[in-house]
């Protein structure tokens, strides 16, 4: 069912789902929505499987003609978004007509928007994920990123509702995106390379992210972070999350579209709770990374799995 016609493609947007993982060993990239938060919620507000398809657009969203009746949820970063020039709030559904014209603009606070359709997007599946993966055009819209006139269209469901109900997500569970961050981070496997004084820099440094920053990592600019001992480094798997330290101390915080293995040391690991507040990340904006252990990263991981849980079934 064709759903949106593409008038304004926005500087990035993607097809995203949750990525496909397991292939890494093959040097498969996971991929998937930088915001995995924003994405889930918004499938279970439309009624959707969490990992369905979405569309994910960065610093400013499309524009664009609806040509099916159906129902939309937008998620993630606020800005000045409209239906026929009527404003619309994102974190809750709203049904459109044919002829309708969705206007999702400039977003002002965070850094990415999630358009999620009833049904969700269809897109053709690769490896079992319909994520785009630019690097090696894979997935999505044909491997790219949207442009003018493309059509989207989304999966019928079987029993379309007559009147759909709005939903909408509770104001004490919607994300607030500061201009400052704090992302809360676990060790990582090369901590012991760097000296007391160099990881108490590391927590105490507020850092700015560069426009350098994009769907691979982000590249911070601080006070520059030193080995303690030389080393010659085997590369190693690495995932999103990931905080390595390169030559010039200079920390990359490696994000969805992240390669497979890397050499640089890893001096933490941001926990996955805090993946939504990294993807909403804007240059220019800062971060400082608060430290720690394993076993309260999983805590807070089991704690935001069943509030999805719970919603899901809500």
């Amino acid at each position: 069912m064709k759903i949106l016609r593409i008038l304004r493609a926005g500087p990035l947007s993607t097809l995203q789902d949750l990525g496909r993982g397991g292939y890494g060993q093959y040097g498969v990239p996971t991929a998937g929505a930088m915001d995995p938060w924003a994405l889930q919620i918004g499938n279970l507000l439309v009624g959707n499987p969490r990992n369905s398809p979405g569309l994910e657009m960065t610093i400013q969203g499309i524009k664009a003609q609806i040509l099916s009746r159906t129902v939309l949820t937008i998620t993630g970063g606020t800005g000045v978004y409209t239906l026929n020039g009527q404003s619309v709030e994102n974190w809750r559904t709203f049904p459109v007509e044919p002829g309708d014209v969705l206007d999702i603009g400039v977003i002002t606070e965070g850094c990415r928007a999630y358009l999620i359709a009833s049904g969700g997007l269809d897109v053709n599946m690769i490896l079992g994920s319909g994520s785009t993966y630019l690097p090696a055009s894979l997935g999505g819209m044909n491997g790219r990123a949207l442009v003018r006139e493309d059509i989207l269209s989304a999966v019928p469901k079987s029993t379309p509702q007559k009147r759909p109900i709005t939903r909408f997500l509770v104001p004490e569970l919607v994300p607030h995106y500061p201009d400052v961050c704090t992302l809360r981070v676990v060790p990582g496997l090369h901590e012991e390379l760097f000296s007391r004084e160099t990881l108490d820099l590391f927590y105490s440094t507020l850092y700015v992210v560069t426009p350098q920053s994009n769907r691979m990592g982000y590249r911070l600019q601080g006070r520059a972070l030193n080995l303690a001992k030389g080393a010659a480094l085997i590369s190693d798997a690495v995932v999103f999350g990931v905080v390595q330290v390169p030559p010039d101390g200079q920390p990359i915080i490696l994000a969805a579209d992240h390669q497979t293995t890397g050499g640089y040391p890893v001096i933490g690991v941001v926990a996955s709770v805090d993946f939504s507040s990294l993807a909403q990340l804007r240059p220019g904006q800062s971060v400082r990374f608060r430290s720690i252990d394993l076993e309260e990263a999983q805590s807070l991981r089991r704690e935001q799995e069943r509030l999805l849980s719970t919603l899901a079934l809500a």
